[in-house]
């Protein structure tokens, strides 16, 4: 742990192993059924898969607050100097808590290179599926971050709620310049271009709020627009498929 700008911060570069993969929920992320997957896209998913441990960097960074300079109202919180605009759908979940946590995850650029690579070449199949592989590993890094933040809590009596990140439930993404600057430079390695987009693109950053009486609920994807949110092609499951 170290201390910036009196927020507390830990990192950490879990390792991501190629059984942790669920495949039949990634195959339902596809659109295939079970049983009705074609054997050519089978055998590519068994490859990319095996890459997933010597293609990618995981990261995660988590930057603590104090409780003292977060307050909430019904549309939006103050850390500190900074407002986040945050919107009533994740506010109202954000003020059963005392304080926050903003977090960043990555899983380096190795994985969106290939995916790259295919889509140049004109397969635009393997490009899709490993463009789709990245997204969920990534997704997996951050469910590891919530574990590990759930043991950097328990000793405070805290618990948290869900992991919201800019540009969901009407979180305009361009507060991810906000969210950065409750880090030390570059975390995880990811750096934002003016209009907020993050790179290596396959990187995520969010908000849980963290507290005694902080709640954690099932994504209710009914109160969100978004249509292509990675919650809503799964509603029977509130995981990634890295477990």
């Amino acid at each position: 742990m170290e201390i910036f700008s009196g927020n507390e911060i830990y990192r950490s570069s879990p390792e991501i192993k190629p059984v942790d993969f669920n495949i039949e929920m990634f195959y339902q992320h596809l659109g295939y059924s079970t049983g009705a997957v074609p054997g050519f896209v089978v055998d590519f998913v068994q490859t990319a898969i095996q890459h997933i441990p010597t293609m990618i960097a995981p990261q995660w960074t988590i930057s603590i607050l104090q409780e003292s300079v977060v307050v909430f109202d019904k549309k939006s919180m103050t850390c500190g100097n900074q407002q986040f605009h945050t919107e009533p759908i994740i506010t109202k979940r954000l003020r059963t808590a005392s304080t926050v946590a903003f977090f960043v995850c990555s899983i380096g650029k190795q994985f969106e290179e290939w995916s790259k690579h295919e889509t140049d070449s004109g397969d635009l199949l393997k490009g899709y599926i490993l463009d789709l592989i990245a997204s969920e590993v990534v997704e997996g890094v951050a469910d590891q971050m919530e574990l590990q933040l759930d043991e950097i809590i328990s000793g405070r009596g805290w618990k948290r709620t869900n992991r919201y990140s800019p540009g969901y439930c009407d979180w305009s993404v361009s507060e991810q310049h906000k969210l950065f600057s409750f880090f030390p430079p570059h975390p995880c390695g990811v750096s934002l271009t003016d209009s907020a987009l993050m790179l290596p693109i396959k990187s995520i950053s969010g908000v849980i709020g963290l507290g005694p009486n902080a709640i954690r609920k099932d994504y209710e994807c009914s109160l969100c627009n978004l249509e292509h949110c990675f919650m809503r092609r799964n509603p029977a499951s509130q995981n990634s498929a890295i477990l």
